[in-house]
Protein backbone atom coordinates (compact mmCIF):
# COMPACT_ATOMS: atom_id res chain seq x y z
CA UNK A 1 0.00 0.00 0.00
CA UNK A 2 1.37 3.59 -1.00
CA UNK A 3 2.29 5.91 2.41
CA UNK A 4 0.32 8.90 2.11
CA UNK A 5 -0.61 12.19 4.28
CA UNK A 6 -3.34 11.54 6.51
CA UNK A 7 -4.41 15.18 5.41
CA UNK A 8 -4.21 14.82 1.74
CA UNK A 9 -7.76 13.87 1.04
CA UNK A 10 -9.22 17.47 1.90
CA UNK A 11 -5.94 19.31 -0.36
CA UNK A 12 -7.14 20.78 -3.58
CA UNK A 13 -10.43 18.97 -3.87
CA UNK A 14 -12.14 19.51 -7.19
CA UNK A 15 -14.94 21.59 -7.27
CA UNK A 16 -17.77 21.08 -9.75
CA UNK A 17 -16.95 24.31 -11.32
CA UNK A 18 -13.34 23.03 -12.70
CA UNK A 19 -12.34 20.09 -14.95
CA UNK A 20 -10.65 17.46 -13.38
CA UNK A 21 -7.22 17.41 -13.61
CA UNK A 22 -5.39 15.03 -16.25
CA UNK A 23 -2.04 14.38 -15.09
CA UNK A 24 0.50 11.82 -16.44
CA UNK A 25 4.10 12.28 -14.42
CA UNK A 26 7.58 10.77 -15.64
CA UNK A 27 9.88 9.83 -13.25
CA UNK A 28 12.46 6.90 -13.64
CA UNK A 29 11.25 5.45 -9.71
CA UNK A 30 8.02 5.35 -8.14
CA UNK A 31 6.48 3.96 -5.04
CA UNK A 32 7.77 1.46 -3.64
CA UNK A 33 10.96 2.52 -4.42
CA UNK A 34 12.75 4.69 -1.43
CA UNK A 35 15.00 7.33 -3.52
CA UNK A 36 13.35 10.87 -2.60
CA UNK A 37 12.47 11.74 -6.26
CA UNK A 38 10.32 8.64 -5.92
CA UNK A 39 8.44 9.33 -2.12
CA UNK A 40 8.06 13.24 -3.29
CA UNK A 41 6.05 11.86 -6.63
CA UNK A 42 4.28 9.38 -4.61
CA UNK A 43 2.53 12.00 -2.28
CA UNK A 44 1.99 14.28 -4.91
CA UNK A 45 0.35 11.78 -7.11
CA UNK A 46 -1.64 10.05 -4.29
CA UNK A 47 -2.44 13.92 -3.35
CA UNK A 48 -4.02 14.62 -6.91
CA UNK A 49 -6.16 10.98 -7.09
CA UNK A 50 -7.14 11.87 -4.21
CA UNK A 51 -7.97 14.94 -4.72
CA UNK A 52 -10.95 13.81 -8.01
CA UNK A 53 -8.06 13.83 -10.46
CA UNK A 54 -7.24 11.23 -12.90
CA UNK A 55 -3.43 10.82 -12.27
CA UNK A 56 -1.12 8.15 -14.62
CA UNK A 57 2.89 7.47 -13.43
CA UNK A 58 5.31 6.41 -16.24
CA UNK A 59 8.14 4.77 -14.55
CA UNK A 60 10.66 2.46 -14.95
CA UNK A 61 10.44 -1.45 -12.90
CA UNK A 62 13.49 -0.86 -10.95
CA UNK A 63 14.15 0.06 -7.63
CA UNK A 64 17.33 2.90 -7.04
CA UNK A 65 19.22 0.78 -5.21
CA UNK A 66 17.73 -2.93 -6.72
CA UNK A 67 18.16 -2.37 -10.29
CA UNK A 68 17.05 -6.11 -10.65
CA UNK A 69 13.57 -5.94 -8.82
CA UNK A 70 11.23 -6.39 -11.67
CA UNK A 71 8.23 -4.24 -10.26
CA UNK A 72 4.70 -5.46 -11.92
CA UNK A 73 4.32 -3.61 -15.51
CA UNK A 74 0.82 -2.33 -14.46
CA UNK A 75 -0.30 -1.35 -11.19
CA UNK A 76 -3.05 0.70 -9.19
CA UNK A 77 -2.01 2.44 -5.94
CA UNK A 78 -4.06 4.37 -4.21
CA UNK A 79 -6.12 5.66 -7.46
CA UNK A 80 -3.01 5.90 -9.46
CA UNK A 81 -2.40 3.88 -12.49
CA UNK A 82 1.35 3.38 -12.61
CA UNK A 83 2.71 2.45 -15.75
CA UNK A 84 6.31 0.57 -15.78
CA UNK A 85 8.13 0.69 -19.05
CA UNK A 86 10.66 -1.85 -19.57
CA UNK A 87 14.41 -0.61 -19.65
CA UNK A 88 18.20 -2.30 -19.13
CA UNK A 89 19.08 -2.97 -15.72
CA UNK A 90 22.70 -2.16 -15.29
CA UNK A 91 22.42 -0.29 -12.35
CA UNK A 92 24.58 2.68 -10.77
CA UNK A 93 27.86 0.92 -10.18
CA UNK A 94 28.90 0.70 -13.87
CA UNK A 95 28.77 3.84 -15.23
CA UNK A 96 28.12 3.06 -19.11
CA UNK A 97 25.64 0.49 -17.77
CA UNK A 98 24.22 3.46 -16.07
CA UNK A 99 24.06 5.64 -19.32
CA UNK A 100 22.77 2.89 -21.06
CA UNK A 101 19.66 2.54 -18.57
CA UNK A 102 19.14 6.63 -18.73
CA UNK A 103 19.05 6.42 -22.83
CA UNK A 104 16.85 3.00 -22.76
CA UNK A 105 14.54 4.79 -20.25
CA UNK A 106 14.38 7.96 -22.53
CA UNK A 107 13.08 6.05 -25.54
CA UNK A 108 10.82 4.24 -23.21
CA UNK A 109 8.87 6.89 -21.95
CA UNK A 110 8.79 8.41 -24.53
CA UNK A 111 6.84 5.56 -26.67
CA UNK A 112 5.01 5.20 -23.67
CA UNK A 113 4.00 9.70 -23.17
CA UNK A 114 2.91 9.00 -27.04
CA UNK A 115 0.57 6.31 -26.46
CA UNK A 116 -1.15 7.61 -23.04
CA UNK A 117 -1.09 11.21 -23.69
CA UNK A 118 -4.07 13.16 -24.79
CA UNK A 119 -4.61 17.19 -25.70
CA UNK A 120 -5.31 18.86 -22.76
CA UNK A 121 -3.35 16.58 -20.22
CA UNK A 122 -0.58 17.66 -18.03
CA UNK A 123 2.43 15.83 -18.33
CA UNK A 124 4.59 16.55 -15.05
CA UNK A 125 8.34 15.67 -15.79
CA UNK A 126 11.12 15.16 -12.80
CA UNK A 127 15.21 15.20 -13.35
CA UNK A 128 15.60 11.42 -13.21
CA UNK A 129 17.21 10.74 -15.58
CA UNK A 130 18.90 14.26 -16.25
CA UNK A 131 17.23 15.84 -19.29
CA UNK A 132 14.26 13.94 -18.84
CA UNK A 133 12.52 17.44 -19.75
CA UNK A 134 13.79 17.35 -23.05
CA UNK A 135 11.78 14.32 -24.21
CA UNK A 136 9.05 14.41 -22.34
CA UNK A 137 8.44 18.00 -24.01
CA UNK A 138 8.98 16.74 -27.58
CA UNK A 139 5.64 14.04 -26.46
CA UNK A 140 3.77 16.68 -24.91
CA UNK A 141 4.19 19.15 -27.96
CA UNK A 142 3.29 16.23 -30.39
CA UNK A 143 0.30 15.02 -28.27
CA UNK A 144 -1.08 18.70 -27.85
CA UNK A 145 -0.21 18.32 -23.86
CA UNK A 146 1.35 20.81 -21.19
CA UNK A 147 3.87 19.97 -19.91
CA UNK A 148 5.32 20.95 -16.24
CA UNK A 149 8.88 20.39 -15.36
CA UNK A 150 9.55 19.76 -11.86
CA UNK A 151 13.52 20.69 -11.21
CA UNK A 152 15.23 18.39 -8.39
CA UNK A 153 18.22 19.67 -9.77
CA UNK A 154 20.08 21.57 -12.83
CA UNK A 155 21.86 19.11 -14.96
CA UNK A 156 24.57 19.77 -16.50
CA UNK A 157 25.41 22.15 -14.18
CA UNK A 158 26.44 19.69 -11.75
CA UNK A 159 28.26 18.22 -13.55
CA UNK A 160 30.51 20.66 -14.46
CA UNK A 161 30.38 21.92 -10.89
CA UNK A 162 31.85 18.77 -9.69
CA UNK A 163 34.67 18.64 -12.09
CA UNK A 164 33.05 17.03 -15.21
CA UNK A 165 35.37 18.24 -18.25
CA UNK A 166 32.68 17.62 -20.63
CA UNK A 167 29.80 19.52 -19.04
CA UNK A 168 31.86 22.45 -19.04
CA UNK A 169 32.71 21.96 -22.80
CA UNK A 170 31.31 22.08 -25.82
CA UNK A 171 28.66 19.30 -25.03
CA UNK A 172 27.64 20.68 -21.80
CA UNK A 173 26.52 23.90 -23.39
CA UNK A 174 24.54 21.80 -26.24
CA UNK A 175 22.97 19.48 -22.84
CA UNK A 176 22.13 23.06 -21.48
CA UNK A 177 20.60 24.83 -24.61
CA UNK A 178 17.92 21.62 -25.26
CA UNK A 179 16.94 21.55 -21.44
CA UNK A 180 16.63 25.65 -21.59
CA UNK A 181 14.61 24.79 -24.95
CA UNK A 182 12.28 22.22 -23.27
CA UNK A 183 11.80 24.56 -19.92
CA UNK A 184 11.04 27.93 -22.31
CA UNK A 185 8.23 26.05 -24.10
CA UNK A 186 7.23 24.81 -21.14
CA UNK A 187 3.88 25.67 -19.12
CA UNK A 188 5.68 26.27 -16.06
CA UNK A 189 9.04 25.34 -14.59
CA UNK A 190 9.06 24.52 -10.44
CA UNK A 191 12.33 24.47 -8.13
CA UNK A 192 12.90 24.40 -4.72
CA UNK A 193 14.41 27.29 -3.93
CA UNK A 194 15.36 31.18 -5.04
CA UNK A 195 18.89 30.63 -6.36
CA UNK A 196 17.41 28.04 -8.92
CA UNK A 197 15.18 30.00 -9.80
CA UNK A 198 17.39 32.69 -10.74
CA UNK A 199 20.24 30.89 -12.04
CA UNK A 200 17.19 29.67 -14.49
CA UNK A 201 16.37 33.50 -15.46
CA UNK A 202 19.84 34.45 -15.75
CA UNK A 203 19.98 31.09 -18.04
CA UNK A 204 16.91 32.52 -20.34
CA UNK A 205 14.23 30.50 -18.76
CA UNK A 206 11.90 33.05 -17.22
CA UNK A 207 7.91 31.94 -18.28
CA UNK A 208 6.26 30.23 -15.15
CA UNK A 209 9.38 29.64 -13.11
CA UNK A 210 7.67 29.29 -9.55
CA UNK A 211 9.49 28.31 -6.22
CA UNK A 212 7.58 25.07 -4.29
CA UNK A 213 9.95 23.80 -1.55
CA UNK A 214 9.96 20.34 -1.20
CA UNK A 215 8.88 18.34 1.61
CA UNK A 216 9.57 15.49 4.36
CA UNK A 217 6.97 12.23 4.74
CA UNK A 218 3.69 13.93 6.96
CA UNK A 219 4.30 10.73 9.53
CA UNK A 220 7.62 12.29 10.58
CA UNK A 221 7.25 13.13 14.31
CA UNK A 222 10.55 13.76 17.26
CA UNK A 223 11.22 10.72 18.81
CA UNK A 224 12.87 11.23 22.63
CA UNK A 225 16.22 9.09 23.02
CA UNK A 226 14.63 7.37 26.22
CA UNK A 227 11.89 6.09 23.66
CA UNK A 228 13.57 5.64 20.77
CA UNK A 229 13.86 1.74 19.47
CA UNK A 230 17.39 2.91 16.90
CA UNK A 231 19.20 4.22 19.18
CA UNK A 232 18.51 1.13 21.63
CA UNK A 233 19.76 -1.18 19.02
CA UNK A 234 22.17 0.54 17.63
CA UNK A 235 23.42 0.48 20.99
CA UNK A 236 23.34 4.39 21.41
CA UNK A 237 21.93 4.76 25.24
CA UNK A 238 24.19 7.27 26.83
CA UNK A 239 26.51 8.62 24.16
CA UNK A 240 26.12 11.84 21.80
CA UNK A 241 25.15 10.99 18.46
CA UNK A 242 26.08 12.98 15.02
CA UNK A 243 23.76 11.81 12.12
CA UNK A 244 23.77 11.17 8.57
CA UNK A 245 20.37 10.23 6.47
CA UNK A 246 19.88 10.21 2.90
CA UNK A 247 21.74 9.27 -0.18
CA UNK A 248 25.54 11.03 -0.14
CA UNK A 249 27.02 11.91 -3.29
CA UNK A 250 30.02 13.41 -5.02
CA UNK A 251 27.60 16.64 -4.69
CA UNK A 252 27.83 15.88 -0.70
CA UNK A 253 31.64 16.08 0.33
CA UNK A 254 32.53 12.53 1.06
CA UNK A 255 35.68 13.70 1.21
CA UNK A 256 35.33 16.53 3.54
CA UNK A 257 32.89 14.52 5.74
CA UNK A 258 35.25 11.62 6.70
CA UNK A 259 37.77 14.59 7.51
CA UNK A 260 35.29 15.89 9.87
CA UNK A 261 34.87 12.65 11.56
CA UNK A 262 38.22 11.78 12.09
CA UNK A 263 39.07 15.73 13.33
CA UNK A 264 36.50 15.36 16.07
CA UNK A 265 37.04 12.09 16.84
CA UNK A 266 38.52 12.94 20.34
CA UNK A 267 35.04 14.43 21.30
CA UNK A 268 34.19 12.46 24.27
CA UNK A 269 31.24 10.20 23.84
CA UNK A 270 30.50 11.33 20.29
CA UNK A 271 29.45 8.37 17.53
CA UNK A 272 29.04 9.01 14.14
CA UNK A 273 26.01 7.29 12.38
CA UNK A 274 25.39 7.20 8.42
CA UNK A 275 21.69 6.13 7.58
CA UNK A 276 21.31 5.71 3.34
CA UNK A 277 23.49 4.91 0.41
CA UNK A 278 24.97 6.18 -2.30
CA UNK A 279 29.00 6.27 -3.64
CA UNK A 280 29.83 8.89 -1.27
CA UNK A 281 28.68 6.29 1.85
CA UNK A 282 30.47 3.85 -0.18
CA UNK A 283 34.04 5.82 -0.20
CA UNK A 284 33.27 6.53 3.69
CA UNK A 285 32.92 3.34 4.86
CA UNK A 286 36.61 2.18 3.26
CA UNK A 287 37.67 5.55 4.77
CA UNK A 288 36.28 4.85 8.05
CA UNK A 289 35.46 1.35 8.22
CA UNK A 290 38.15 0.05 10.69
CA UNK A 291 36.86 2.65 13.49
CA UNK A 292 34.91 0.99 16.19
CA UNK A 293 31.38 0.96 16.23
CA UNK A 294 31.77 3.38 19.28
CA UNK A 295 33.00 5.95 16.57
CA UNK A 296 31.44 5.47 13.68
CA UNK A 297 28.17 3.40 12.10
CA UNK A 298 26.97 2.64 9.06
CA UNK A 299 23.20 1.51 8.23
CA UNK A 300 20.72 0.50 5.03
CA UNK A 301 18.25 2.97 4.16
CA UNK A 302 15.39 2.52 6.69
CA UNK A 303 11.68 1.75 6.27
CA UNK A 304 9.57 4.96 5.62
CA UNK A 305 7.60 3.61 8.72
CA UNK A 306 10.94 3.73 10.67
CA UNK A 307 12.15 7.58 9.94
CA UNK A 308 10.72 9.13 13.19
CA UNK A 309 13.13 6.73 14.81
CA UNK A 310 15.59 6.97 12.70
CA UNK A 311 15.73 10.39 11.71
CA UNK A 312 15.20 11.28 15.90
CA UNK A 313 18.40 9.18 16.69
CA UNK A 314 21.12 11.83 16.30
CA UNK A 315 21.87 14.72 18.86
CA UNK A 316 22.75 16.62 15.92
CA UNK A 317 22.05 15.38 11.83
CA UNK A 318 24.56 16.62 9.02
CA UNK A 319 23.84 17.78 5.94
CA UNK A 320 26.57 18.95 3.79
CA UNK A 321 26.50 20.36 0.03
CA UNK A 322 29.42 21.57 -2.14
CA UNK A 323 29.47 25.07 -2.39
CA UNK A 324 29.93 25.02 -5.85
CA UNK A 325 26.62 23.48 -5.99
CA UNK A 326 24.69 26.02 -4.49
CA UNK A 327 21.62 26.86 -6.69
CA UNK A 328 21.67 23.41 -8.27
CA UNK A 329 20.52 21.43 -5.91
CA UNK A 330 18.85 21.47 -2.47
CA UNK A 331 19.03 18.60 -0.34
CA UNK A 332 16.06 17.18 0.53
CA UNK A 333 17.16 15.45 3.92
CA UNK A 334 16.56 19.12 5.52
CA UNK A 335 13.06 19.02 5.57
CA UNK A 336 12.85 15.42 7.19
CA UNK A 337 15.40 16.77 9.66
CA UNK A 338 13.21 19.89 10.60
CA UNK A 339 10.13 17.26 10.87
CA UNK A 340 12.22 15.08 13.41
CA UNK A 341 12.84 18.24 15.62
CA UNK A 342 17.04 17.88 15.73
CA UNK A 343 19.35 20.76 14.95
CA UNK A 344 21.14 20.77 11.46
CA UNK A 345 24.80 21.01 11.36
CA UNK A 346 25.39 22.44 7.97
CA UNK A 347 28.81 21.35 6.48
CA UNK A 348 28.98 23.57 3.13
CA UNK A 349 28.70 27.44 1.42
CA UNK A 350 28.36 29.71 4.91
CA UNK A 351 26.16 31.85 2.64
CA UNK A 352 24.06 28.76 1.03
CA UNK A 353 20.44 28.58 1.37
CA UNK A 354 20.54 26.00 4.04
CA UNK A 355 22.93 27.84 6.12
CA UNK A 356 20.54 31.01 5.32
CA UNK A 357 17.81 29.49 7.05
CA UNK A 358 20.24 28.12 9.64
CA UNK A 359 20.98 31.87 11.18
CA UNK A 360 17.59 33.57 10.10
CA UNK A 361 15.63 30.54 12.28
CA UNK A 362 18.30 29.36 15.06
CA UNK A 363 18.21 26.01 13.72
CA UNK A 364 21.55 24.61 13.80
CA UNK A 365 25.15 25.32 13.46
CA UNK A 366 27.20 26.30 9.98
CA UNK A 367 30.77 24.45 9.43
CA UNK A 368 32.16 26.51 6.30
CA UNK A 369 33.38 24.17 3.86
CA UNK A 370 37.20 25.71 3.32
CA UNK A 371 37.57 26.13 7.10
CA UNK A 372 38.56 22.79 8.55
CA UNK A 373 40.22 24.40 11.35
CA UNK A 374 36.91 25.53 12.82
CA UNK A 375 35.02 22.26 12.54
CA UNK A 376 35.99 20.34 16.05
CA UNK A 377 35.81 23.93 18.21
CA UNK A 378 32.28 24.40 17.03
CA UNK A 379 30.74 21.06 17.16
CA UNK A 380 32.60 20.00 20.71
CA UNK A 381 31.01 23.87 21.88
CA UNK A 382 27.60 22.22 20.46
CA UNK A 383 27.45 19.30 22.61
CA UNK A 384 28.38 20.51 25.15
CA UNK A 385 25.49 22.48 25.55
CA UNK A 386 21.85 19.51 25.83
CA UNK A 387 20.04 22.92 26.42
CA UNK A 388 20.88 24.79 23.38
CA UNK A 389 20.54 21.83 21.47
CA UNK A 390 17.41 21.18 22.78
CA UNK A 391 16.11 25.39 21.88
CA UNK A 392 17.63 24.36 18.44
CA UNK A 393 15.38 21.15 17.63
CA UNK A 394 12.28 22.63 19.17
CA UNK A 395 12.95 25.81 16.68
CA UNK A 396 13.55 23.11 14.19
CA UNK A 397 10.22 21.57 14.58
CA UNK A 398 8.77 25.21 14.19
CA UNK A 399 9.87 25.84 10.68
CA UNK A 400 8.71 22.44 9.89
CA UNK A 401 5.18 23.19 11.42
CA UNK A 402 5.40 27.01 9.65
CA UNK A 403 6.92 26.29 6.35
CA UNK A 404 7.20 22.82 4.72
CA UNK A 405 4.27 20.96 6.04
CA UNK A 406 3.08 18.63 3.26
CA UNK A 407 -0.63 20.14 2.85
CA UNK A 408 1.04 23.26 2.27
CA UNK A 409 3.60 21.92 -0.46
CA UNK A 410 0.83 19.64 -1.78
CA UNK A 411 -1.96 22.05 -2.52
CA UNK A 412 0.52 24.76 -4.14
CA UNK A 413 0.88 21.62 -6.56
CA UNK A 414 -2.14 20.94 -7.24
CA UNK A 415 -2.88 24.53 -7.81
CA UNK A 416 0.03 25.25 -10.15
CA UNK A 417 -1.17 21.32 -12.22
CA UNK A 418 -4.73 22.80 -12.72
CA UNK A 419 -3.31 26.37 -13.82
CA UNK A 420 -1.45 24.36 -16.26
CA UNK A 421 -4.66 22.48 -17.30
CA UNK A 422 -6.36 25.57 -18.08
CA UNK A 423 -5.92 27.16 -21.35
CA UNK A 424 -3.82 29.72 -22.25
CA UNK A 425 -5.16 33.14 -23.81
CA UNK A 426 -2.48 32.75 -26.21
CA UNK A 427 -4.07 29.73 -27.44
CA UNK A 428 -7.57 31.01 -28.49
CA UNK A 429 -5.69 34.04 -30.37
CA UNK A 430 -5.28 34.10 -34.17
CA UNK A 431 -2.86 32.35 -35.09
CA UNK A 432 0.58 33.88 -36.97
CA UNK A 433 0.61 34.36 -40.69
CA UNK A 434 2.19 31.10 -42.48
CA UNK A 435 0.65 29.13 -40.16
CA UNK A 436 -0.47 25.59 -41.88
CA UNK A 437 -3.86 24.65 -42.62
CA UNK A 438 -5.59 22.77 -39.89
CA UNK A 439 -5.91 19.20 -40.62
CA UNK A 440 -4.10 18.91 -44.00
CA UNK A 441 -1.31 18.26 -45.26
CA UNK A 442 -0.22 17.17 -41.68
CA UNK A 443 -1.92 14.02 -41.30
CA UNK A 444 -1.21 12.83 -44.84
CA UNK A 445 2.06 13.70 -44.67
CA UNK A 446 2.99 11.84 -41.76
CA UNK A 447 1.84 9.27 -42.93
CA UNK A 448 4.04 9.09 -46.07
CA UNK A 449 6.77 10.04 -43.65
CA UNK A 450 6.45 6.92 -41.46
CA UNK A 451 6.31 5.21 -44.94
CA UNK A 452 9.21 6.76 -46.11
CA UNK A 453 11.22 6.07 -42.96
CA UNK A 454 10.41 2.16 -43.04
CA UNK A 455 11.67 2.07 -47.07
CA UNK A 456 14.64 3.62 -46.08
CA UNK A 457 15.21 1.52 -42.96
CA UNK A 458 14.55 -2.08 -45.30
CA UNK A 459 16.17 -0.91 -47.93
CA UNK A 460 20.00 0.52 -45.88
CA UNK A 461 19.53 -3.36 -43.67
CA UNK A 462 18.34 -5.83 -46.38
CA UNK A 463 20.96 -6.37 -48.58
CA UNK A 464 18.87 -8.14 -51.44
CA UNK A 465 16.44 -5.32 -51.62
CA UNK A 466 19.20 -3.25 -53.34
CA UNK A 467 18.27 -1.79 -56.46
CA UNK A 468 20.62 -2.25 -59.81
CA UNK A 469 22.48 1.39 -60.73
CA UNK A 470 21.44 2.50 -64.43
CA UNK A 471 25.24 2.56 -66.62
CA UNK A 472 24.84 6.52 -66.11
CA UNK A 473 25.58 6.45 -62.15
CA UNK A 474 29.18 4.74 -62.35
CA UNK A 475 28.27 2.37 -59.19
CA UNK A 476 27.39 5.38 -57.40
CA UNK A 477 23.56 4.54 -57.15
CA UNK A 478 24.00 3.96 -53.24
CA UNK A 479 25.02 7.49 -52.48
CA UNK A 480 22.59 8.59 -54.67
CA UNK A 481 19.50 6.57 -52.96
CA UNK A 482 21.10 7.85 -49.74
CA UNK A 483 20.90 11.39 -50.74
CA UNK A 484 17.22 11.46 -52.24
CA UNK A 485 15.86 9.32 -49.58
CA UNK A 486 16.80 11.85 -46.66
CA UNK A 487 15.76 15.03 -48.80
CA UNK A 488 12.73 13.61 -49.14
CA UNK A 489 12.38 12.40 -45.30
CA UNK A 490 13.00 15.70 -44.80
CA UNK A 491 10.55 17.80 -46.46
CA UNK A 492 7.95 15.32 -46.04
CA UNK A 493 8.37 15.87 -42.55
CA UNK A 494 8.63 19.42 -42.45
CA UNK A 495 5.03 19.02 -44.52
CA UNK A 496 3.62 17.07 -41.64
CA UNK A 497 5.75 18.41 -38.12
CA UNK A 498 6.02 22.57 -39.97
CA UNK A 499 7.43 23.89 -36.55
CA UNK A 500 9.66 20.17 -36.14
CA UNK A 501 12.88 22.12 -35.00
CA UNK A 502 13.95 18.37 -33.47
CA UNK A 503 13.36 17.03 -37.39
CA UNK A 504 17.18 17.85 -38.56
CA UNK A 505 18.84 16.39 -35.58
CA UNK A 506 16.49 13.04 -35.90
CA UNK A 507 17.20 12.38 -39.26
CA UNK A 508 20.60 12.95 -38.87
CA UNK A 509 20.84 10.38 -35.47
CA UNK A 510 18.62 8.27 -38.27
CA UNK A 511 21.51 8.25 -40.35
CA UNK A 512 24.39 7.19 -38.12
CA UNK A 513 22.47 4.24 -36.84
CA UNK A 514 21.46 2.97 -39.99
CA UNK A 515 24.81 3.00 -40.82
CA UNK A 516 25.73 1.19 -37.44
CA UNK A 517 22.79 -1.02 -37.61
CA UNK A 518 24.05 -2.58 -40.60
CA UNK A 519 27.32 -4.32 -39.02
CA UNK A 520 24.73 -6.68 -37.43
CA UNK A 521 23.44 -7.74 -40.78
CA UNK A 522 25.69 -10.50 -42.13
CA UNK A 523 28.22 -9.15 -44.94
CA UNK A 524 27.04 -5.61 -44.50
CA UNK A 525 29.27 -2.88 -43.07
CA UNK A 526 29.08 0.98 -41.88
CA UNK A 527 29.99 3.37 -44.39
CA UNK A 528 31.37 6.75 -43.93
CA UNK A 529 31.01 8.05 -47.68
CA UNK A 530 27.07 6.38 -47.37
CA UNK A 531 26.47 8.42 -43.90
CA UNK A 532 27.99 11.60 -45.57
CA UNK A 533 25.21 10.99 -48.58
CA UNK A 534 22.54 10.88 -45.93
CA UNK A 535 23.24 14.14 -44.31
CA UNK A 536 24.58 16.09 -47.69
CA UNK A 537 20.67 14.91 -48.49
CA UNK A 538 19.48 16.76 -45.11
CA UNK A 539 21.12 19.84 -46.16
CA UNK A 540 19.72 19.15 -49.80
CA UNK A 541 16.32 18.65 -48.43
CA UNK A 542 16.50 21.78 -46.38
CA UNK A 543 17.52 23.63 -49.19
CA UNK A 544 14.10 22.72 -51.34
CA UNK A 545 11.49 23.53 -48.33
CA UNK A 546 13.22 26.81 -48.05
CA UNK A 547 12.73 27.43 -51.57
CA UNK A 548 9.28 25.91 -51.76
CA UNK A 549 7.74 28.69 -49.10
CA UNK A 550 9.60 31.50 -50.87
CA UNK A 551 7.44 30.49 -53.82
CA UNK A 552 4.34 30.07 -51.53
CA UNK A 553 3.79 25.97 -51.22
CA UNK A 554 2.45 24.44 -49.46
CA UNK A 555 -0.61 26.50 -48.85
CA UNK A 556 -1.31 28.21 -45.24
CA UNK A 557 -4.21 30.08 -44.11
CA UNK A 558 -4.83 31.19 -40.70
CA UNK A 559 -6.48 29.19 -38.35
Amino acid sequence: MTPSHPDCGSVGEASEYEPALRLLSVNRFYWPDHSATSQLLTDLAVACSRAGHSVTVVTSRQIYDRPRAGLPARERQDGVRVHRVWTTRWGRDWLPGRAIDYAVFYFAALLALLRLARPGDVVLVKTDPPLLSVVAGLAARWRGAQLVAWQQDLFPEVASALGLRWAAGLSGRLLRSLRNRSLRRARATVVLNDRMAEHLRRAGVERGVRIIANWPDAAIQPVAPADNPFRATAGLEGRLVAGYSGNLGRAHLPSKIAELVAATGDIAGLTWVFVGGGAGLAQMRARLGSLGADRVQFHPYQPRERLSESLSAPDVHLISLDPACEGLIMPSKFYGVLAAGRPVLFLGDPDGSIAKEIRSHGLGLVLPADRPEAWHPLLADLLARPKRLAEMGARARARFEAAYRPEQALAAWIDQLTQAAAPEPSMQAKAPAGAPAAGWPGWAARLVFIVLALTVALLAFWPHLSIPDPPILSGQGDLLRHLVAFAALYVVGRLGWPAAGWLPAALAAAAVLLEVGQLLVPGRGAYLDDAGASLAGLVLGWLVWAAARRLGWPPHRAV
